[in-house]
């Protein structure tokens, strides 16, 4: 038995492959920055530290963006209020 395809399915399928790759599909995880990139401080600024700020995990003492694990008195240039 020979399967015919139409071209609108073709055209759909090839649509779809390049939407997916443009996409980034499957997405590859992205390296979190450096502490020094990230211009880390084991002190408070002011009253910017990591205990206040968005990107801080506070149970895992991690940053969704800078790699390692932190005190929550530090502080980086990335601080999010």
């Amino acid at each position: 038995m020979t399967e015919k395809f139409s071209r609108r399915g073709f055209m759909a399928a090839t649509g779809m492959f390049m939407l997916a790759t443009m996409a980034g599909w499957p997405q590859q995880a992205e390296a979190k920055m450096s502490k020094r990139k990230a211009g880390f401080s084991p002190r408070p600024h002011g009253r910017q530290k990591c205990a206040n700020c968005r990107l801080y995990n506070k149970s895992s003492h991690t940053c969704t963006v800078v790699n390692g694990r932190f005190s929550p008195s530090a502080w980086c240039r990335l601080w999010v209020g």
